[in-house]
Parts: structure tokens; sequence; C-alpha cells
């Protein structure tokens, strides 16, 4: 009786081979850290991320803040200005004064209207001028 050789299959031959502990030791020694090292960026630039828009929308929100109180002072100054002026003083005591029943009050009402909107059409101006 002749004995005729069986065949090993591929896993059985690399199973306690030197190619396949290689390739394990270096799946595990590489892929791993691999791993870990783009979770770890991953994770730090999400937070940097985060940092810069908080950061950003602070400093939007400060920026808009200045401008709204430079524009309150400003309005704060037209305003004293105007209440400084004898005509308007004036318009303001027949105002006070008046009956609102009367035609005069409806007349007295226009003009003071009329003084705030040319003050604001003169700040509108001098806005566009600035801006454009």
């Amino acid at each position: 009786m002749k004995a005729t050789p069986v065949l090993i299959s591929q896993q059985k031959r690399f199973k306690g081979s030197l190619t396949g502990t290689l390739v394990r030791t270096l799946l595990i020694f590489t892929f791993i850290p691999l791993a870990l090292m783009a979770g770890m960026a991953y994770f730090r630039a999400r937070g940097l991320l985060r940092e810069q828009a908080i950061t950003q929308s602070q400093n939007l929100l400060t920026n808009q803040l200045k401008l709204i109180d430079r524009e309150i002072k400003h309005r704060e100054a037209l305003l004293a200005n105007q209440v400084e002026n004898e005509d308007f003083r004036a318009l303001i005591e027949l105002g006070l004064h008046a009956n609102p029943m009367n035609d005069q009050f409806d007349v007295i009402q226009n003009d003071f209207i009329k003084e705030f909107q040319r003050m604001n059409t003169g700040r509108r101006t001098c806005i566009r001028s600035i801006l454009f």
C-alpha cells in the first residue's frame, strides 16, 4: 500500500507559520494605534472647532453691542442738542399746555414729528455718506 500525500488547506498551512504571526502582529501594532490616533485627532479637532465657533460668536456679539452703544450715545447727543434748541423747547411747551381736542394741538404735534423726522433724516444722510 502506497500512502498518498494529503493536501493541507491554506488555513491550516498558515496557522502556525511565521507569515501568519507577522501579519497578525502587524495588524495589532499598526492598525490599533492608528485607529486610536485617528479617534484622538477627531475629538481634538471637534473641540477646537467648537472653541473657535464660540469665540467668533462672542466677538460678533461684542462688536454689535459696541455699534449699538455708539448709536445710542450718538442719538442721546442729538436729542440733548435738540432739547437745548429754543424753538424745540417752545414747541414742547406749547404742546404740553395745548388742549388735545384743539386743532392747534394737531399742528404742534405734526411740527414735533417733522422736527424728529428731520433729525433722523440728517442722521441717515450722515450714515450713508460714511458707508458709501
